[in-house]
């Protein structure tokens, strides 16, 4: 029978996968009480001591040779250094790689969070991303918070939806109030305002106050999702900024706030706007003025408004409807997007391929194990099993 040495060990240590392995072999002995375990052992992540153990395993600065850990695959970590190649073929075959033996990939990964070159910090966090392992959560915050490079702080929050099961809320907030980069602002204010809709709203009004006009166009948006119209003044008073951007920014925050009001100032700006070059502009204010109208649309009338607006000649409008489509997240949306591809000729083909391929990404995240059973419900069914254990004989 099994042997426990070391009765105050928690349920995430070696023991715990140890005897989920030995547990099999009392099948020969007595398949009655096997079964009664057999619940437990479902419930247990199909994770090795090496994956359990990652969090200790990384040094904090990595270097280009094999970090001295028993818990880091050599083949793994050649893969993630190769992570810094960019997109060209070499970064590819390395991520199918990692993506392939995701167990012996996450130590090697986490290690790459603290490499010197930040393409491969960043292209860690895409693989870390697409495993989905709760257990990488406070790698994540860790970077979010303390990494130097701000596209590696933002490429950090943008991965945090598929790891709903921990609370991002204070860190986001933290950013939002902390953070010296603007963009890693407007991300956290951008990440706040989806995930977190119910109490973003205060957060939103407050960023109103931003030292950063680009910052305060973004909780204007935002707010306007939430149908909130506190940032219209000043996206009204940006519409005439020097600053292009600036002008992009205002003309999308007054499409989300929705007044009707707003639709006379934006068909203004398409009258006297070059469509060279300020191609950016002109698109930005296509898609508002059609998102302010598309709000007036009877609810009953709004996928026909849609399909309507996927065969517009405009480039600006099929994109915004494709978004839309997107967006609607239902069975009729993408009926209607494959009914587009299917056409023969289309002119929103493209586009609908676009959103039925973000479509087809947002399922797959919601399928990932990971994010679909709670750590919570894990670790209760570990510590049953540990209490059962005793009472099954599994131990002399």
């Amino acid at each position: 029978m099994l042997k426990r040495t070391d009765k105050k060990r928690n349920a995430d240590s070696k023991w715990i996968w140890t005897a989920r392995t030995d547990i099999l072999s009392l099948m020969s002995e007595n398949p009655c009480r096997l079964s009664i375990l057999v619940l437990g052992l479902l419930i247990f992540p199909a994770t090795e001591p090496a994956a359990q153990e990652i969090h200790g395993a990384a040094p904090s600065t990595a270097t280009k040779s094999v970090p001295e850990s028993r818990h880091i695959d050599p083949d793994m970590w050649e893969a993630v250094q190769k992570l810094g190649n960019g997109d060209g073929g070499e970064g590819i075959q390395a991520s199918n790689k990692l993506l392939r033996s995701p167990r012996r990939a996450i130590p090697a990964l986490l290690n790459g969070l603290d490499d010197p070159n930040k393409k491969v910090r960043r292209g860690a966090l895409f693989i870390l991303e697409e495993i989905g392992n709760p257990k990488v959560v406070p790698d994540i915050e860790r970077k979010i918070l303390q990494d130097e490079d701000f596209l590696v702080r933002a490429q950090a929050m943008s991965i945090i939806e598929s790891f709903m099961t921990y609370d991002w809320f204070p860190i986001l907030v933290r950013v939002i109030e902390t953070d010296k980069a603007t963009f890693c602002r407007r991300t956290a204010i951008g990440k706040l305002s989806y995930l977190y809709a119910d109490k973003a709203v205060p957060i939103l009004r407050k960023s109103l106050q931003d030292s950063d006009l680009g910052v305060r166009l973004t909780a204007a948006r935002e707010l306007g999702r939430h149908q909130d119209d506190a940032g219209y003044e000043l996206a009204v008073q940006s519409l005439s900024h020097e600053d292009r951007r600036i002008r992009e920014a205002a003309t999308e925050a007054l499409g989300y706030i929705g007044r009707k009001e707003s639709l006379e100032m934006l068909r203004n700006i398409i009258a006297v706007a070059d469509t060279r070059r300020d191609r950016g502009l002109v698109w930005e204010v296509i898609r508002s003025i059609q998102r302010i109208e598309f709000r007036y649309v009877p609810e009953a009338q709004k996928l026909a408004h849609l399909e309507t607006a996927m065969r517009d000649p405009r480039p600006a409008v099929r994109d915004w409807a494709s978004r839309e489509l997107y967006a609607m997240d239902n069975g009729d949306a993408e009926a209607l997007l494959k009914k587009i591809i299917a056409e023969p000729k289309h002119i929103g083909e493209r586009e609908a391929r676009r959103a039925l391929q973000g479509i087809s990404n947002r399922k797959k995240r919601s399928r990932n194990p990971f994010v679909r059973i709670p750590a919570e419900l894990a670790e209760l069914w570990r510590f049953r099993l540990i209490l059962l254990a005793p009472l099954l004989g599994l131990f002399d």
